[in-house]
């Protein structure tokens, strides 16, 4: 029995490749479609992919460092489990195994194969759904930080609007937790490094197991996977699903995403010679927040609102008007108060 288990194991970790690709043209087509229509703002329609962690808890404790690199912030040994996933379909499309539970869902991440080389992947407009577990890039778009949202509208609009697209992120992880009570609990034994690979690839092959059969699952059967994987109760919001086939990588695209991604390697080789490592980051980070702006400039446009206590500027800090003016204030205070010194 263990060894038809570990053939079996093995069998489907050696399709991974083939079955947790990266969207096709189609595939993409048929999630811009769904975004456009499940938000009404057409140019939210290239964010057709989502990402987020999970962690997959272990049933006993591990015997490997004494557990302390499996601690969660939960206080649950786990291994933290990055998906990236389509938002109208919830088949995953990228992934990263291999971290334990006490690795930050950033730090995870930055091991994904699209951080590594986002042009073989996302155009230049395309972009992946994030929440604020993750760094700032220009190919990630997430919601505006929880304490900023609570002083402004603009943000709490924003944020809103994002989380009927980012639910799915939920619905995915529990899609697959729901189909695999396995990944509730992982119910091996940790005591050496050679037990963690098998857990990984256990991990990796129920992912690839949930693929292949998501395609002939009905709407109803979702429904029971996704009720059966939350850690909560569903809401109105949770009912909602629209199938679409999936389609095999199109090999026409390869030489496209090759050229892409040539020049984006050149764009971060010249910025290496040009700049620090402090100031890419501020490029980057200035980067992504205007990624953002793009997408909430279209919220107000498809809804016919106006911004009501934010500017382009203050945006970009997170901050309302007035605490801008505010800050802008004590800082020419404290200018002046040196200069009188």
């Amino acid at each position: 029995m263990v060894h038809f288990t570990q053939r079996t194991i093995s069998a489907l970790c050696s399709l991974e490749k083939e079955v947790l690709c990266w969207a096709s043209e189609s595939e993409k087509e048929q999630g811009r479609i769904w975004v456009e229509e499940r938000c009404g703002i057409p140019e939210w329609r290239n964010g057709y992919a989502s990402v987020d962690g999970v962690h997959i808890n272990c049933a006993w404790a591990p015997g490997l460092d004494h557990g302390d690199a499996f601690m969660n912030r939960k206080r649950r040994f786990s291994f933290n489990v990055q998906l990236v996933t389509m938002v109208h379909t919830l088949r995953i499309i990228s992934y990263v195994v291999g971290h334990r539970g006490a690795s930050s869902d950033a730090r995870a991440w930055a091991c994904s194969s699209v951080v590594d080389a986002p042009a073989r992947y996302l155009r230049k407009d395309e972009w992946i759904w994030a929440d604020l577990g993750y760094p700032f890039a220009s190919y990630l778009v997430s919601p505006y930080q929880h304490l900023a949202a609570t002083k402004s509208i603009d943000f709490r609009r924003f944020n809103y609007s994002l989380s009927s697209i980012r639910i799915r992120s939920e619905h995915a992880m529990a899609y697959v937790k729901g189909r695999f009570p396995a990944l509730k609990g992982y119910r091996g034994l940790l005591a050496s490094l050679r037990a963690e690979e098998y857990a990984h690839d256990f991990i990796v092959a129920a992912l690839v197991a949930h693929n292949l059969a998501m395609q002939h699952d009905e709407a109803g059967r979702y429904l029971v996977y996704v009720k059966e994987g939350l850690d909560r109760s569903m809401t109105p919001r949770d009912y909602d699903w629209d199938r679409a086939n999936d389609d095999d990588l199109e090999r026409e695209m390869e030489w496209q995403k090759e050229r892409d991604h040539q020049q984006w390697r050149h764009q971060q080789e010249e910025a290496a010679n040009q700049f620090s490592s402090t100031d890419r980051d501020i490029i980057c980070i200035d980067s992504a927040k205007e990624r953002r702006e793009s997408p909430h400039n279209a919220l107000n446009r498809a809804y016919d609102l106006q911004f009501v206590d934010t500017t382009w500027r203050s945006r970009q800090k997170e901050l309302t008007k007035k605490q801008l003016a505010d800050v802008e204030r004590r800082r020419i205070q404290a200018v002046l108060s040196r200069g009188h010194h």
